[in-house]
């Protein structure tokens, strides 16, 4: 009896683990994540930014610029390290169901403005390639629109990635596995 009823809630849990998860990504002018479990909302955030700087010395921007540099090539090494076991395991269990991305976008110089615009589209596509080779894209839709008689930049995007709890847990415990042995082997 106590057997079976263990085993009853082994069965619920490992079913429970493997239902849908979503995550909505959005932005226009703040960045909000969503989470969905089977379709019912369970996590929401907006983020917010951090304030504008009041200090406006050289000194004291070269000494930060420096460490932030530092800092974000320890990072990037860090990155660099576990993109391809990300990669390889993000392949296997996690889907882009839709990516939309809107950019109003204008130099005031119509030829400027034009030559530009093409980059990014370039530059955009090449991203949304190099994602499509990291995970599937179910759907996407990139929208720029060139403004030729004023300077603007305006960006909006939304990002819906599906998974299921028992992959998103297996990739987090493996790819902190990884931190913590390399962490181990610096110290």
């Amino acid at each position: 009896m106590i057997y079976g009823i263990i085993a009853a809630i082994l069965i619920i849990l490992i079913c429970i683990l493997f239902l849908p998860l979503k995550a909505e990504l959005n932005y226009k002018e703040q960045m909000s994540i969503r989470v969905f479990f089977s379709g019912i909302p369970v996590y929401k955030t907006i983020l917010k930014g951090k304030g504008k700087e009041s200090s406006n010395l050289p000194e004291e921007k070269a000494k930060k610029l420096e460490k932030n540099s530092k800092k974000l090539g320890n990072k990037i090494d860090d990155f660099r390290i576990f993109y391809k076991m990300t990669v390889k395991l993000l392949k296997r269990h996690v889907s882009l169901e839709e990516i939309k991305l809107k950019v109003d976008f204008g130099t005031g110089e119509a030829a400027t403005t034009a030559i530009l615009t093409g980059a990014l589209w370039g530059a955009l596509y090449g991203l949304i390639g190099r994602i499509g080779h990291i995970c599937y894209i179910k759907k996407h839709n990139v929208n720029i629109t060139p403004v030729y008689n004023e300077a603007r930049f305006s960006f909006e995007g939304k990002c819906i990635f599906k998974s299921n709890a028992a992959y998103i847990i297996f990739i987090a415990i493996t790819i902190l596995m990884k931190i913590k042995s390399r962490k181990g082997k610096e110290e």
